[in-house]
């Protein structure tokens, strides 16, 4: 059985471009989406997935609230927040969330060697050595 991979946002062109590189990249993953709290978290008891994947990006400070429910329901499970903003408050309140990792979406590189750890072995990336990772970056909404 593969790996499942739980993207949380509410962008839909968001989610559907990290889900078609995440597809590309993890292709031993079955990835799935949720569009809001509720959503998550049905989809996660129904799932089980093994690394959940949470746009930053929700209205207000939806991202952070989801974080911490999905870590209080299952806290096993990492939690790797996507962030637009550099700061250390944002870095801080992603860990204190639950967070496992908290992650820049401009730095695509870095989430898939996050993602890496925290999947099986046998879902190894593909090799993307040829993608400039400082300049590839996820188009957000």
């Amino acid at each position: 059985m593969s790996a499942t991979i739980l993207i949380v946002g509410d962008h839909d062109f968001t989610r559907r471009a990290l889900r078609g590189w995440l597809e590309i990249t993890f292709p031993g993953c079955h990835v799935i989406e949720a569009a809001d709290e509720q959503e998550a978290i049905a989809i996660a008891g129904a799932s089980s997935p093994r690394v959940v994947v949470v746009d930053n990006g929700l209205r207000g400070m939806a991202g952070f609230k989801i974080t911490a429910h999905l870590k209080a329901l299952m806290p096993a499970i990492p939690i790797v927040v996507l962030t637009s903003y550099e700061s250390d408050a944002q870095y801080a309140h992603a860990l204190a969330s639950g967070a496992s990792a908290c992650v820049l979406m401009d730095r695509i590189a870095e989430l898939q060697s996050t993602l890496a750890e925290l999947l099986p072995p046998h879902t190894n990336p593909l090799d993307t050595s040829l993608v400039d990772g400082d300049n590839a970056m996820l188009i957000t909404g």
